[in-house]
């Protein structure tokens, strides 16, 4: 019986997300939020557009962490600083409590980044939809 009940106990602390940030380290807490990441922008296709203009943010609130994934023809114009410029604004919210207001200020900074650097054309369609996914764990 109390085997059953260690195993027991042992069971239901193992599925409490809370108690992960206490037994994993950063550095793969980090590392595996940059690999779901990554992921997800192939799964989801943000690198397929014409010019490779795609961005992803991307927040996991389990590990506490933001990432954005800019794909090669945006992120070659414009500096790894102002990306993380745009994460820091993210974290700021979230820390501040007024997470969609300074997520809908970082989204509307990508769009002008976008259209200062890739003006909209005649023949431009919006490729990817401009929608918010809720993943599981």
């Amino acid at each position: 019986l109390s085997t059953f009940l260690v195993i027991t106990i042992c069971y239901f602390l193992a599925n409490i997300p809370f108690l992960d940030r206490f037994i994993v380290s950063q550095k793969a807490m980090r590392q595996k939020v940059h690999e779901r990441t990554l992921r997800y922008f192939v799964e989801s296709g943000v690198y397929n557009t014409k010019e490779r203009t795609g961005i992803l943010i991307f927040i996991s609130f389990l590990e506490r962490r933001v990432e954005l994934l800019a794909d090669t023809g945006i992120s070659a114009k414009i500096p790894q600083e102002k990306w993380n410029s745009l994460v820091n604004h993210i974290i700021e919210g979230i820390k501040k409590g007024n997470l969609v207001q300074h997520l809908v200020e970082a989204i509307d900074e990508c769009g002008k980044l976008l259209a200062e650097h890739f003006p909209i054309q005649p023949d431009d369609v919006n490729e990817l939809k401009d929608d918010m996914k809720i993943l599981d764990k």
